[in-house]
């Protein structure tokens, strides 16, 4: 459950950035989210060309962390999903990995929406001759997840510390602080710098 009774509003920007012909507007609100914080949700909008992006940033600074759940059945597609544009997702059982890039955006759902959205993007790849025997078989995989029916694992990662995962199971969900160097590569790659250095 989110809470928002705390500040709300919103802002013009000026000119859009991509259309230059509509304003840019930012509408932003502060919501509580039981077990992370208070965070703020951004939505950037162009009623010009139709330019829409959402991203959540914590009220208080968190530390770069990695979460990390089992998910065994029904009741776990429960846990919370806090998702900002810094942050990495894995779910190494169905081979996903959602990274972010210059049109991320930030989210607030649960397992179950985060597997919704996957599904969405897969559905994009329907038509593709070449791809079709190996995205049936990850779709039909990717229902099962969806139905509880198949152990995986997802796995959230961010440099900024923006990200999370939250159950009301104590105990059910693993953090670790990244390391600095672990932090530092997953930053380099935000910014488009992916490479090894020692």
């Amino acid at each position: 459950m989110v809470h928002s009774d705390k500040a709300a509003g919103e802002a013009a920007l000026g000119s859009c950035p991509l259309c230059r012909r509509g304003e840019l507007k930012l509408s932003y609100a502060e919501e509580d989210i039981p077990g992370f914080g208070r965070l703020l949700l951004l939505t950037y909008k162009c009623e010009g060309c139709g330019y829409k992006s959402n991203d959540l940033i914590p009220v208080k600074a968190r530390e770069p962390a990695s979460y990390k759940v089992k998910i065994e059945g029904v009741e776990d597609l429960k846990v919370k999903v806090v998702r900002a544009s810094s942050g990495f997702v894995e779910i190494p059982e169905l081979g996903v990995e959602i990274k972010p890039g210059p049109a991320s955006e930030g989210y607030v759902t649960n397992v179950e929406g985060l597997l919704a959205r996957v599904e969405e993007a897969a559905s994009t790849l329907q038509g593709d001759r070449e791809a079709e025997g190996s995205l049936k078989a990850f779709l039909a995989k990717l229902k099962r997840a969806m139905d509880g029916a198949e152990v995986f694992t997802v796995i959230v990662k961010d440099p900024l510390g923006s990200s999370a995962l939250v159950s009301e199971v104590p105990g059910k969900v693993e953090k670790q602080s990244l390391s600095w160097e672990e932090a530092e590569k997953l930053r380099r790659q935000l910014v488009g710098v992916a490479f090894e250095y020692r």
